[in-house]
C-alpha cells in the first residue's frame, strides 16, 4: 500500500484539552510582556525582514506551532484576539490573557478525565453558566463605574495611556475628538522622519483631474476651485452635446460660471476642448474621473442628483433630461493627482442622515476588516470629516511599531467616546473582584490583567487616576474571554489534520540520512 499523509489525528478528554490548553500558553506567554504602559516588544521575521511590535494581536498572528493539535489551541486564543480587534480596536492583550486565566480557574474545578457533559463528578455546562452569570454581573459593575468622557483633556488620557506619549496622545485625541465618534481617523506609514497629521472636513476620495492643464497650484499639482456646482455620474462623458448640456444648466440657467464634472470616464476626444473652453471662456469646468464606488456618496454629500446610467435605456444619454435642479454645490474643491478632497458640500442634513444610517447597518453587518475601514470612511466622510496621521521613523521597524501603537491609541478614543471609561491599568477589574464572593469563578481571573501590568513594571507600579481605559474595550475583552473559556470547557474532543513531515521528505529525496 502507498503510503498517505492526508489523515487526521483524533485526541479524547483530558489529553485533547491539555493540549489546546497548552497552544493557548504559548500564545498568551508570547504575548502578555506587551501589556501595560511599561511594556516590551517581540521581534519577529515577517516576509524574509526583521519587524519589532508591542501589538499584542500582531504579535500572535505570527504564530504557527509544529504540533497539530497544539497549533489548534494557538489559532483558538488568536481568534479572541481577532474578535476583539474588529469590535473594538484595542484590548487584544488583556482578551488573550483573560481567556487564559479563565480556562485555568475552570479546569481546576475540572480536574479528572472527563466524561461526555460530566468530569470528575463536576457538570462542566454548570461551570459554563456559572462563568456567564458572574460574567454579567461583573459588566453591570463595570458600567455602573463607568464615566462619560466630556472634555478633549480627558480623551488625551485614553490616547497617552494606550500610547505611554502623551504629546502623540493629544495629537490623536485631539484628532478624534475633532472628527468625533463616526468620523475616521486613517494611520498611514509616512515618508519623513516626523509623524505629519491633518483633519480633512469633507469629503476624500480617490481620483483624478483629467489633464495638468486644468491645474491651478503648480507647486502643489492641484486644481482648486471655490464656490463651484457639482455634477456626478456614472457614464462616460464622450458627447459635445453632454457639454453643451452641462453647460446650458449652469452658464445659462444657474448663471454660474465654474463647475466640477465628476464622472466615471472621459474620452480622449473631450479633453481638447474642455481645455481650450477653460482657457477662451469665461465658463470653467473641472473634469475629475473617479471610481464608482463613491460617485452615489458624492451626490448626497454636495446635493446633487447622481445620474446613473443604469436606470436609463442603453440608447439614451443621461443628459438628455438634465436639468438646473440635478446640480449640487461644494464650497471647495481640490482635485490632485490621486485624490479628490470636497469641503461644504450643499446636501441636506436628513439626506446624509439616511446615508449613513443605511451604511451603519452595512458596517454592523460586514466582517472583513478591509471592507469595514471603508466603510467607516465613507460614514466619516459624509457626516464628520477625516483625520489623517503619517508616522514618520528612522527606521522602518520603529514606523511600523509607531503606527500599530498609534492605530490602538485611535481605537481607543473613539470607543472612549461611545461608551465612556473605567479606571485603568486592571484597577476596574481588580476593585470588582475584591468585592467579590470567594465562590465566584472569576474572582482569581479578572485579577490577570492587573496582575501582568504589575509583573511588567517590576511589581511596584502604582497607577495614578489620569490612567483610564475605554468601558467597551475592558467590556468586550471580558466577554470575548468568556466566551471562549465556555467553549474550551465543553469540548471533549479533538479532530485535526496530520501535517506531512516535509523535512524528512526532502531529506530521502535528496538522499539524506537522518543523524
Amino acid at each position: 500500500m502507498p503510503n498517505r499523509t492526508d489523515y487526521k489525528i483524533i485526541l479524547l478528554g483530558q489529553e485533547a484539552r491539555d493540549k489546546i490548553k497548552n497552544g493557548m500558553s504559548q500564545v498568551a506567554n508570547l504575548v502578555r510582556c506587551t501589556l501595560g504602559g511599561i511594556s516590551r516588544s517581540v521581534m519577529f521575521e515577517y516576509k524574509g525582514r526583521t519587524q519589532v511590535a508591542n501589538d499584542g494581536m500582531r504579535i500572535a498572528q505570527e504564530v504557527v506551532l509544529k504540533d497539530e493539535v497544539e497549533n489548534l489551541g494557538a489559532q483558538a486564543i488568536i481568534e479572541v484576539a481577532i474578535r476583539q480587534n474588529e469590535m473594538a480596536g484595542d484590548g487584544t492583550t488583556t482578551a488573550m490573557i483573560l481567556t487564559e486565566a479563565i480556562i485555568d480557574e475552570a479546569m481546576k474545578k475540572i480536574g479528572g478525565v472527563p466524561d461526555f457533559m460530566m468530569t470528575g463528578g463536576v457538570n462542566v455546562l454548570e461551570i459554563r453558566r456559572q462563568i456567564q452569570k458572574s460574567c454579567k454581573n461583573i459588566i453591570e459593575k463595570l458600567k455602573q463605574s463607568a464615566n462619560p468622557i466630556a472634555t478633549k483633556e480627558e480623551l488625551e488620557k485614553v490616547a497617552a495611556v494606550s500610547l505611554d506619549d502623551e504629546e502623540l496622545g493629544k495629537i490623536v485625541a485631539g484628532m478624534v475628538w475633532e472628527v468625533g465618534k463616526d468620523g475616521c481617523v486613517t494611520v498611514e506609514e509616512g515618508f519623513h522622519p516626523q509623524t505629519e497629521y491633518e483633519v480633512i472636513k469633507g469629503m476624500k476620495f480617490p481620483g483624478t483631474y483629467i489633464s495638468d492643464f486644468l491645474i491651478t497650484n503648480a507647486q502643489r499639482k492641484e486644481a482648486v476651485w471655490e464656490n463651484t456646482s457639482i455634477i456626478v455620474t456614472n457614464a462616460t462623458i464622450e458627447s459635445f452635446n453632454d457639454l453643451k448640456a452641462i453647460y446650458w444648466a449652469v452658464q445659462e440657467k444657474m448663471k454660474k460660471d465654474k463647475v466640477a464634472v465628476i464622472a466615471w470616464k472621459f474620452d480622449k476626444a473631450m479633453i481638447p476642448p474642455i481645455i481650450m473652453g477653460n482657457l477662451k471662456t469665461p465658463f470653467k469646468l473641472l473634469a475629475i474621473k473617479a471610481s464608482e464606488a463613491h460617485l452615489e456618496d458624492v451626490a448626497a454629500y454636495t446635493g446633487a442628483v447622481f445620474l446613473d446610467t443604469r436606470i436609463i435605456s442603453p440608447d439614451k444619454s443621461v443628459f438628455e433630461n438634465f436639468t438646473p435642479d440635478m446640480v449640487g454645490r461644494a464650497e471647495k474643491v481640490i482635485a490632485s493627482k490621486d485624490d479628490i478632497y470636497i469641503m461644504g458640500g450643499g446636501a441636506k442634513r436628513e439626506d446624509i442622515k439616511k446615508i449613513t444610517d443605511n451604511l451603519k447597518v452595512q458596517l454592523l453587518m460586514e466582517k472583513t476588516e478591509m471592507f469595514r475601514k471603508k466603510l467607516e470612511k465613507r460614514i466619516a466622510s459624509l457626516s464628520s470629516g477625516i483625520g489623517l496621521i503619517q508616522v514618520g521613523a528612522m527606521t522602518e521597524q520603529e514606523r511600523e511599531y509607531l503606527r500599530l501603537k498609534i492605530d490602538d491609541a485611535v481605537c481607543a478614543s473613539k470607543v472612549a467616546l461611545e461608551e465612556g471609561v473605567v479606571k485603568g491599568g486592571g484597577l476596574a477589574l481588580k476593585e470588582i473582584a475584591e468585592k467579590l464572593p470567594d465562590d465566584d469563578i472569576l474572582k482569581e481571573p479578572i485579577m490577570a490583567p492587573w496582575r501582568q501590568i504589575q509583573k511588567n513594571a517590576g511589581g511596584t507600579l502604582e497607577i495614578s487616576e489620569n490612567i483610564i481605559d475605554p468601558l467597551k474595550v475592558v467590556r468586550l475583552a471580558l466577554e470575548n474571554a468568556c466566551s471562549e473559556a465556555g467553549i474550551f470547557i465543553t469540548t471533549d474532543g479533538v479532530i485535526v489534520w496530520q501535517r506531512p513531515d516535509i523535512e524528512n521528505t526532502l531529506k530521502k529525496a535528496l538522499g539524506i540520512k537522518n543523524d
